[in-house]
C-alpha cells in the first residue's frame, strides 16, 4: 500500500511543471511591423502594420518615452480589440504638453512601440487665448486722423531711418567710386581724389599707372615704344 502510495506521489511530481505552466519562459511573438500615431490635443489615432491580437496599450505623461509596465508619472489605457485605432486622452497631471505613445499589447509587456508625438492637455491654453481675444475686443479702433497722423510718424521714421551714402574715399564718377591708383579709359585716380588723364613718355611720375605704358622707371614715365625694344632684345637670347 505505501509503495502504491509513493508511485502516485511520484509521478504527480513529475507531472507538476507541465501542469503548471507549459510553454513557459517563452516570450510571445510580436506580429506588428510599426505603429504609426498621431494626435489632435486630446485625440490620438494610429494606423497599425500587422496584427496586435491581445490589443495595444495607450501610454502618455509629461515625461518622454512612456511605457509599459508604467513609470512613476505615466499612465495607460488599455484596448483588447485589435483593430482600435483611435482614444481620448485627459490630463492627470495637470494641464501641459504630453509625450504619448501607443505599443503592441504582448501580455504583461509591450511589443512593437508607435513613434512619440507631444500633444496639449487640459485648458489652460484655450483660457489664455479666450483672455488674449477679450482684450484685443476691448481696445478702442482708431479714428481716421489717427490713422493719417500713425502714417505720418512711420513715414517720418522710415526717412529719418534710411541709411546715408557711404563716403567715397577715391574718385567718384557716374556715382561708382574708384580707389586711388584705378586706372580707367586712359586716365587713373590721383590723390586729389580726380580722374586724371595717364601721362606720356618722358614726364614724372611717381607711380606705375600715372603713365600711359603703365611704366614708371626713375621717376619718368617710359613709351611702349621702348618697353618693345627692350622685349625683343631679350627675345634673341631665348
Amino acid at each position: 500500500m505505501k509503495r502504491a502510495l509513493l508511485l502516485i506521489l511520484t509521478f504527480c511530481l513529475l507531472s507538476l511543471p507541465t501542469i503548471i505552466a507549459p510553454g513557459s519562459g517563452e516570450p510571445p511573438e510580436s506580429n506588428v511591423e510599426s505603429i504609426t500615431l498621431e494626435a489632435n490635443e486630446s485625440e490620438i489615432s494610429w494606423e497599425t502594420n500587422g496584427t496586435s491580437a491581445s490589443g495595444f496599450k495607450v501610454t502618455w505623461s509629461k515625461n518622454e518615452n512612456p511605457t509599459y509596465p508604467t513609470r512613476e508619472g505615466d499612465k495607460y489605457h488599455y484596448h483588447s480589440d485589435p483593430n482600435k485605432s483611435e482614444d481620448t486622452l485627459t490630463d492627470f497631471n495637470g494641464a501641459g504638453e504630453y509625450y504619448v505613445r501607443v505599443c503592441e499589447y504582448l501580455g504583461g509587456q509591450c511589443g512593437t512601440y508607435s513613434n512619440q508625438v507631444k500633444t496639449w492637455l487640459g485648458e489652460e491654453e484655450e483660457e489664455v487665448i479666450e483672455e488674449e481675444d477679450e482684450i484685443l475686443e476691448e481696445e478702442e479702433v482708431p479714428s481716421e486722423e489717427e490713422e493719417d497722423v500713425e502714417e505720418e510718424e512711420e513715414e517720418e521714421e522710415n526717412h529719418s531711418t534710411t541709411p546715408e551714402p557711404t563716403p567715397c574715399n577715391g574718385c567718384l564718377s557716374n556715382e561708382i567710386c574708384y580707389p586711388l591708383g584705378h586706372r580707367i579709359n586712359g586716365t587713373f585716380c590721383a590723390n586729389n581724389f580726380n580722374l586724371t588723364k595717364q601721362f606720356e613718355e618722358e614726364i614724372e611720375c611717381e607711380n606705375n599707372f600715372e603713365c600711359e605704358s603703365n611704366v614708371c622707371v626713375s621717376g619718368e614715365c617710359i613709351s611702349t615704344g621702348f618697353i618693345r625694344k627692350i622685349i625683343d632684345w631679350f627675345k634673341r637670347f631665348f
